[in-house]
C-alpha cells in the first residue's frame, strides 16, 4: 500500500517493494547491502530451494509467521513458486 504525505501545497506517495531482487540488472553494491527480510529469504531459497518455510525461518533468524507472510506477498506477486508438494517440493525463484 502505498503511504502518503501531504503538506501544504505538495502530496508526496511513496511505493515500497516487499523485495529489492528483480530481473533487472542493478548495482552489485545496492544488492549487498539489502538485508530485508525478503532478500534473505530469497538468498536461502538460492542455495537451498527444498527447505520449509519453519527450515527458512530457522535459518533467516525470522519467527515462523513472519517467513510465512513474506513469502505468500512474493507468491501473490509472482515473484517465488512452490513446485511440487509440501513435502517433497522446492521453492523456485521467478
Amino acid at each position: 500500500m502505498p503511504e502518503y504525505t501531504i503538506k501544504r501545497e505538495d502530496i508526496m506517495v511513496m511505493f515500497k517493494s516487499l523485495v529489492s531482487h528483480t530481473n533487472q540488472v542493478t548495482d552489485q553494491t545496492n544488492q549487498d547491502e539489502d538485508d530485508s527480510v525478503p532478500a534473505r529469504i530469497l538468498k536461502v531459497i538460492e542455495t537451498k530451494p527444498m527447505l520449509s518455510q519453519r527450515k527458512i525461518a530457522d535459518i533467516t533468524g525470522e519467527k515462523y509467521s513472519t517467513v510465512k507472510y513474506y513469502m505468500e506477498s512474493m507468491k501473490k506477486s509472482g515473484i517465488i513458486k512452490r513446485e511440487g508438494s509440501s513435502q517433497k517440493g522446492k521453492w523456485i525463484i521467478l
